[in-house]
């Protein structure tokens, strides 16, 4: 069995690096992400729109439990606040935890050069411009990357091929 957590702030490649890892693998992969919008029925942008923040961290909290209760091979691409569960993480065994890492400048590249993120993803803080933010949450949220993951991998000058690679080798030493 294996089971693969993928965590990381925005844009850092967790669900790309995941897709091709979960097809190389041939095990299921999941968007943790996705999983709460399916299971919602609207998207990031709306639940926050409607509920808050607060209210999307309790579903994504109730869907990380579940992932992490699952005996089953799995790859999942966790969202970028899924680290703030850390009761969670600590109570985790029998799994691999890779932490895509990026630098500020480079996950904002990615994140105005995304439409799907630029559209679907709020602001996690109105009162911070976009680079700010990506700068106050990593210095938030690396203390904890670094604390529950087995793997980190750094990917603003990797394709996504030599992530997979690189997680792979991370994960059967090779």
């Amino acid at each position: 069995m294996t089971r693969i957590f993928i965590i990381g702030y925005r844009a850092t490649g967790k669900t790309t690096a995941g897709k091709k890892l979960s097809m190389e693998l041939n095990i299921p992969f999941f968007d943790l992400d996705d999983v709460i919008v399916k299971k919602q029925g609207q998207n990031i942008q709306k639940i926050v729109e409607d509920f808050g923040w607060d209210y999307f961290r309790r579903l994504e909290r109730e869907r990380l439990k579940d992932f992490m209760d699952l005996n089953e091979s799995f790859v999942l691409s966790c969202g970028g606040g899924a680290v703030l569960h850390g009761d969670l993480w600590k109570k985790l065994k029998n799994a691999f935890v890779i932490w895509l890492k990026a630098e500020p400048q480079k996950i904002f590249e990615r994140i105005i050069n995304d439409p799907v993120t630029v559209e679907q993803r709020p602001p996690l803080d109105e009162t911070l411009s976009l680079k700010d933010e990506i700068v106050k949450k990593l210095e938030e949220r690396t203390p904890l990357y670094e604390e529950f993951s087995d793997i980190t991998i750094e990917t603003d000058c990797l394709n996504i091929d030599e992530i997979v690679n690189k997680i792979k080798g991370g994960i059967y030493g090779g």
